[in-house]
């Protein structure tokens, strides 16, 4: 007899699996069109029955409900005939509950929840310190514009305004285009000034000519295009003005013209091409969704939210380019050691090479930090991966931060052998008279799991830098050993939400965050130092 967590993983398979069914995939290439109608159709109709005339609701739930869909048109093989609504309007739905039932399904199988049964109810419990992902939830709430910049007064609102009132043109003027990319510039700008680890610089490279400086306009221009589709829609009830099509090389002109002066037709070009969906890309990175010899602008795929990230994404999709794109964000390693030359006392040193008595490196110490006063020192193994916007991107995250603590447990283990040859700057102590603590540090994401090595810490840039500005070496170390997290029951709630899948019924713990105290990490009081 199988227990509960296996017939649960058994049901959840079984039930994903009846995606291949759906009558829709009969249908010839033009159902992609069809599909996402229907979805922005129920997207809308929804956020106006909730008084959400901005579509701001739910707005991630949406966004992974038209991914699903764009992934599921392409990997299925196209038939012939068109798609009714009906089948398009089973498969929408599917993909809504199956936006639950895959993110249960993968953290039932890494073991997040533990699995019981009573009365027909599978009932799932949080087996991982819920305190550290309540901790992720409230940071990113720190650390994250409040809001998008105000269009009030400007010519989008103006314009707007005027079409609500039956005046509107029925084309988008140049003027209200440009105003819209201006928007989309401040939004983006917003969000990747709040980036913990500091934005990309705009002269950094994603291909050929394009840098994000100049891909951010053109993005930007999108983004604002965007936001137009989606109030157009509001406004008019017509919800088949969200999903704009037309010719790549027609999306690129009008994103070179709302750019306006200084645009390059070619760079825009590029943009559009790195944000053309293939089979295999994530249609968060690339959200132009190809229609016969058209693209399609699906607003619900397109945000200012971490525009750096879907860029990196979409660029690291390229394996031509991923291999420098690593190299070069591993120069971001500097974030890390700007931080510890702000601490009183402390030496720091990047990329130190560790090379074999025999010949040929071990490896190297991404950043090494001292205090010599105290004989107390930090080996940082940084690891930069591109952010997570699913829950299984988390878990590659959580893969990158295994091989990480293996990586330094080897080095660190080489080291104590006596055979490792490497060079310090002049004036450090020597390696084996420092006490030192090994840390893998990534930009955002905690991690709530039991790494595979012994002794070996993990943190993340945004933690240490909302924590209170550090004395001391030792008391950032006994910080990141001792990392404080939000109080169950003060800062956070565990609450049970009930759902149906299928014939199934589920009783699943979630994390609620509470209003008030506000909660920000701090030093415990027996750190070192």
């Amino acid at each position: 007899m199988r227990n509960a967590r296996d017939e649960l993983a058994g049901y959840l398979k079984s039930r994903r699996q009846m995606v291949s069914r759906l009558k829709a995939w009969r249908a010839g290439p033009d159902r992609i069109l069809t599909l996402l109608q229907q979805a922005a159709r129920i997207r809308h109709e929804e956020a106006l029955r909730a008084g959400d005339p901005h579509v701001t609701e739910d707005a991630a739930l949406w966004t992974r409900i038209f991914a699903r869909l764009v992934n599921w048109n392409a990997r299925f093989p196209y038939g012939h005939g068109d798609c009714s609504q009906k089948d398009a309007e089973e498969v929408v739905a599917f993909a809504r509950e199956l936006d639950a039932t895959e993110r249960l399904e993968t953290a039932i199988s890494v073991g997040a929840f533990s699995v019981t049964k009573s009365s027909g109810l599978f009932k799932l419990a949080i087996t991982q310190d819920p305190a550290v992902e309540a901790a992720d939830l409230m940071l990113e709430a720190l650390t994250s514009p409040h809001r998008y910049p105000d269009i009030g007064g400007s010519e989008v609102n103006v314009w707007l305004h005027r079409l609500a009132q039956g005046k509107g043109a029925t084309g988008i003027p140049t003027n209200v285009r440009r105003s819209s990319a201006l928007w989309g510039r401040k939004a983006i700008e917003a969000y990747r000034a709040a980036l913990p680890e500091g934005s990309l610089q705009d002269s950094f490279t994603l291909r050929g000519r394009l840098t994000v400086g100049n891909a951010v306009q053109y993005w930007a221009a999108l983004v604002g295009l965007c936001y137009l589709l989606d109030r157009i829609a509001a406004i008019t009830r017509d919800t088949r003005a969200t999903l704009m099509s037309m010719h790549k090389n027609a999306i690129a002109a009008r994103l070179a013209d709302a750019v306006g002066e200084g645009a390059d037709l070619e760079l825009a070009q590029e943009v559009v091409e790195l944000a053309t969906f293939t089979p295999g890309a994530s249609p968060l990175a690339a959200p132009l969704i190809p229609c016969g010899d058209r693209l399609i602008i699906c607003p619900a795929l397109v945000n200012p939210i971490g525009t750096e990230r879907l860029l990196l994404r979409a660029v690291a999709s390229d394996p031509s380019r991923s291999g420098k794109l690593g190299k070069d964000l591993g120069r971001r390693a500097s974030a890390w050691g700007e931080f510890l030359c702000g601490i009183p006392g402390v030496l720091v040193a990047e990329g130190v090479i560790i090379k074999r008595a025999t010949g040929g490196i071990a490896g190297d110490l991404d950043v090494v930090a001292v205090d010599p006063s105290a004989g107390v020192g930090i080996c940082l193994e940084v690891k930069w991966p591109i952010d997570a916007q699913s829950l299984g991107e988390s878990m590659k995250i959580t893969d990158v931060t295994d091989k990480g603590a293996r990586q330094l447990d080897r080095l660190r283990s080489f080291l104590a052998t006596g055979d490792a040859i490497y060079t310090l700057p002049s004036g450090w102590p020597r390696f084996e008279e420092v006490e030192w603590a090994w840390v893998v540090g990534t930009p955002q994401q905690l991690y709530a799991g039991t790494l595979p090595v012994h002794d070996i810490h993990v943190t993340s840039l945004r933690y240490i830098m909302q924590l209170p500005k550090p004395a001391t070496l030792g008391q950032l170390i006994g910080g990141i050993a001792s990392p404080s997290w939000p109080e169950r029951n003060r800062h956070f709630e565990i609450r049970p939400a009930r759902m149906r899948i299928g014939a199934i019924r589920i009783e699943q713990e979630t994390i609620a965050l509470m209003r008030t105290p506000r909660w920000s990490p701090k030093y415990s009081e027996n750190g070192i130092g």
